[in-house]
């Protein structure tokens, strides 16, 4: 242990605590790799996409935004349709889609409604979808991938 510990001492990822050692290591993100077809090449990564998440409670905006920023999407986060207008017009790229749980008909976009009513559709147009309460990350991304891929 004591060779190990004079190579990485300096090293930032390694911290003596107490009586062990703490290491942490940072790997690359990894490229999709498509096991069903036995094709071991990486695929073309997508296109980032940047979505436009109106929630007005500051901690689900936090997670949603996290786990949205893992699976490699760009985020703009707005607390209330004001502040959505105004960095939707302030943003120079292509935003896809909109999360919110309110209509904003100024806004052209993808919609993905979170809700926790019944969904009758009266809101929504043919660019729209929705999520009901309570929802799981993975299915809320999910909702957003297949709102993006109509109409590709």
């Amino acid at each position: 242990m004591e060779s190990l510990r004079q190579r990485v001492e300096g090293s930032p990822f390694f911290r003596v605590r107490g009586e062990g050692a703490c290491f942490e290591m940072v790997m690359p993100r990894a490229e999709a790799v498509d096991i069903a077809s036995g094709d071991e090449t990486a695929s073309a990564k997508p296109a980032i996409k940047t979505i436009l998440l109106v929630q007005e409670e500051r901690a689900v905006r936090t997670l949603i935004h996290n786990y949205f920023e893992r699976q490699g999407f760009n985020l703009i986060e707005a607390e209330d349709v004001r502040q959505a207008l105004y960095l939707a017009e302030m943003f120079e790229g292509t935003i896809d889609p909109l999360i919110t749980g309110v209509a904003i008909p100024s806004l052209a976009l993808k919609t993905l409604f979170i809700t926790g009513q019944n969904d009758d559709g009266a809101e929504r147009g043919h660019d729209s979808s929705y999520v009901r309460k309570p929802f799981t990350l993975w299915s809320l991304l999910k909702k957003v991938e297949e709102l993006t891929l109509e109409g590709c």
